[in-house]
């Protein structure tokens, strides 16, 4: 469901406005990007505020009555929303810079043909180019994260004492990983015993 979220965000942060600008230019598109940017940010801080609201219910409720587990479902909820609007804004600002100040081949060369094409294409060819590499860069890196979870979990599988150790370790790692880096361990870690 989390992927659902952020491909309906990532669309309407990003991908819309490629088609919505009529007589934008490249500069028009980015402030429209970035106002709906702004938009996903005030939504992300209402659900904040939500959850903030769920919890003070929750802890003010019977632990055990059928209320707290309504409340601990909205509140999982909520959160579970936050977080793809979070993934989906983070993206969306990749998408900007990218945008705005390119380093990726793709968008350097968007921005060079950009100045040769109308003003309403400028916008969406530009932001389409930074999508595609943003995108690019994010499945590079996924990739790489799963190439180190493996080695990893290879050596772990090998070497008694490396496991040991970290067995050992295991809370304070976990305790310090981004949820994002948990996910991730936790895909790799699944998809490796699907295919053994």
């Amino acid at each position: 469901m989390r992927t659902d979220i952020r491909v309906v965000l990532l669309f309407v942060l990003v991908i819309l406005p490629l088609g919505c600008f009529g007589c934008a230019d490249l500069n028009g598109a980015i402030a429209q990007t970035a106002a709906w940017r702004d938009e996903a940010i005030l939504a992300r801080d209402g659900l904040s505020a939500e959850i903030d609201s769920l919890s003070a219910q929750r802890s003010a409720a019977d632990p055990n009555s059928t209320e707290s587990q309504a409340l601990d479902s909205a509140i999982s909820i909520a959160r579970a929303k936050r977080a793809s609007l979070d993934a989906a804004i983070a993206h969306a600002q990749q998408v900007l810079n990218e945008a705005q100040q390119p380093s990726d081949a793709l968008t350097q060369i968007a921005h060079g043909i950009s100045a040769w094409v109308p003003a309403p294409a400028q916008g969406p060819l530009v932001l389409g180019a930074a999508l595609i590499a943003t995108l690019a860069r994010s499945r590079q890196l996924k990739l790489s994260s799963a190439s180190i979870i493996n080695s990893i979990s290879h050596v772990l599988e090998r070497d008694d004492q490396f496991r040991a150790s970290f067995t050992q370790h295991a809370d304070t790692i976990r305790s310090i990983q981004t949820p994002t880096a948990r996910r991730l361990v936790d895909q790799t870690l699944r998809k490796r015993v699907r295919a053994e």
